[in-house]
């Protein structure tokens, strides 16, 4: 199965330091957040209290459930499609136990000034922290994010480029490649009506698969998306047929470290998944997966 959270934790760990508790109390309190002990916070909304616990905690990343207000858990059999119409950096995913559950996860990070002192309107200098505390919010309301002002692309190839990453323009969204075992690799950068600007990739294309392989394919990736911090795994979101991995950011303004934390995380998934999927190929493996995990 896939083993991403503690290589990709990490990783981040590496390069970002721990963000600061208080901040983040802070941010909450701003959006009406209540703390009711030191793990949980509540909110009332027109749907009733909205709550939010931290469950998960490690040098690198916090993992929060967010549960009541307007959040309405999809079924097991749905989420992977509902994924890719939540608005910012917020996920469902199946736990270990089988159930259906909304999380988000935040990075213990904080940034760096000089990342966005030359691109205003394109990175923003507000914490990540209050961009998290704000999808958050929404997502708790019931309200979808406003698509907010357009990103220059040409300043995002510009600024990808100088952070060492090869990038290029492609009409309305920016390519960002990279090389993998074997495989070359593309991430995109897209403004979906929906839900704002986001990071994309797909991994699979599902018709004509046989069907041990699919169920494989499709129970790896849940595997992935429940391990995995930021990233969420989605299907149907733009193309029904494909099984792609992505971060939305539910803002037009984004901070770097949200920018650049969300390359890592699907750069990561990117490589994990592949090698898994190309695996698959084997038709007594993807069969002999299908019957551990159905056993």
């Amino acid at each position: 199965m896939i083993h991403g959270t503690t290589s990709n934790e990490s990783m981040a760990g590496e390069q970002y330091e721990r963000c600061d508790d208080h901040a983040l109390d802070d941010n909450l309190r701003e959006f009406d957040w209540h703390k009711c002990d030191d793990a949980t916070w509540r909110r009332p909304t027109s749907s009733g209290c909205a709550e939010l616990r931290v469950v998960r905690e490690t040098a690198a990343w916090r993992r929060f459930d967010i549960s009541g207000g307007a959040i309405t858990l999809p079924t097991p059999g749905r989420y992977l499609h509902e994924n890719g119409l939540l608005a910012g950096p917020i996920k469902y995913a199946v736990s270990a136990r089988g159930d259906v559950r909304c999380r988000g996860d935040l990075p213990q990070a904080v940034e760096n000034s000089d990342d966005h002192a030359s691109l205003p309107g394109l990175i923003t200098a507000e914490s990540h922290n209050v961009q998290w505390a704000r999808a958050i919010t929404q997502l708790s309301d019931g309200e979808t994010p406003s698509p907010g002002r357009s990103i220059d692309l040409d300043r995002l190839v510009e600024h990808l480029t100088q952070s060492g990453r090869s990038a290029s323009r492609d009409g309305d969204r920016v390519l960002i490649h990279f090389h993998l075992p074997g495989a070359f690799g593309q991430i995109r950068f897209e403004h979906d009506p929906r839900v704002g600007p986001r990071l994309a990739a797909d991994l699979l294309s599902l018709p004509g698969r046989r069907s041990h392989f699919l169920r494989a394919a499709l129970r790896l990736a849940s595997e992935a998306n429940w391990r995995l911090p930021l990233v969420r795994f989605a299907l149907g979101a733009t193309q029904p047929s494909v099984l792609s991995c992505e971060v939305c950011f539910g803002s037009a303004l984004i901070p770097s470290v949200w920018l650049m934390v969300a390359l890592e995380t699907i750069e990561a998934a990117m490589s994990l998944t592949l090698r898994e999927l190309q695996a698959l190929r084997d038709p007594t493996l993807a069969r002999l997966l299908v019957a551990v995990s159905t056993a």
